[in-house]
């Protein structure tokens, strides 16, 4: 009798057995299919990171390279620009060397008396002092002494013409000598030289160039901004 009972549970046994079978094997099927899906994400999730970095990496390098192309392009418009300076300024040394060779040459000119003469009265009008004391280089005191009376009559006829009437001025040669690299002309002075008019041809020079060294540029580099 327990033998025919435990026949008849062999079938009920097996088909638990197999049930119990199938559901492990579908759920470790499930947790393989899990696994890879979870596999899977991390992978494409590793794989979008590293994806981003590398194009991240990728536009800063691109950045960092226009960056420097435009460091450099700037490099050498400003190196351009210095050596276009420099050569401009080297070619106004130049113009500017020149006339004082030139200037030179005025002292021995046959127009000299006359340059002095304009620039004593130039001087006398500027400084309008009655005792105006005169200082020239060595070689000039022969010219200023031959002129010094025609200067003062030329100032005294100025005078009139403006004011009415005219002003007594005394001229003396200062114990003080003008140095040769003045080029010539006269400094006057007044007052134990509180006050000084420098009227020398270097000082006139350097005035003139200066004043006109905004036309010279434009004359020079007529293309360009000066």
């Amino acid at each position: 009798h327990t033998h025919t009972a435990t026949m008849a549970a062999e079938p009920q046994i097996r088909q638990m057995v197999n049930f119990i079978y199938a559901e492990a094997h579908e759920k470790a099927n499930e947790i393989r299919i899990q696994t890879e899906n979870a596999f899977n994400r991390d992978k494409l999730t590793m794989v979008q990171n590293e994806r981003k970095k590398i194009n991240e990496e990728f536009v800063r390098k691109e950045k960092e390279q226009v960056v420097q192309q435009r460091v450099m392009k700037s490099r050498q418009v400003g190196d351009l620009r210095l050596v276009r300076m420099r050569s401009r300024e080297a070619q106004l040394k130049e113009l500017k060397d020149e006339a004082r060779a030139r200037l030179a040459r005025v002292a021995s000119s046959p127009a000299y008396d006359g340059i002095m003469q304009s620039l004593i009265v130039q001087g006398l009008i500027k400084i309008e002092e009655s005792d105006v004391e005169i200082l020239c280089r060595p070689a000039d005191q022969a010219v200023v002494n031959r002129i010094k009376d025609r200067a003062i009559a030329d100032f005294d006829e100025r005078m009139k013409k403006r004011y009415g009437k005219t002003r007594r001025v005394t001229l003396t040669i200062g114990a003080l000598a003008l140095e040769d690299s003045c080029a010539g002309g006269i400094v006057l002075t007044a007052l134990d030289g509180r006050i000084r008019c420098d009227n020398t041809l270097a000082t006139r020079l350097e005035l003139g160039f200066e004043e006109r060294l905004p036309a010279v540029r434009a004359l020079l580099y007529p293309n360009t901004q000066c």
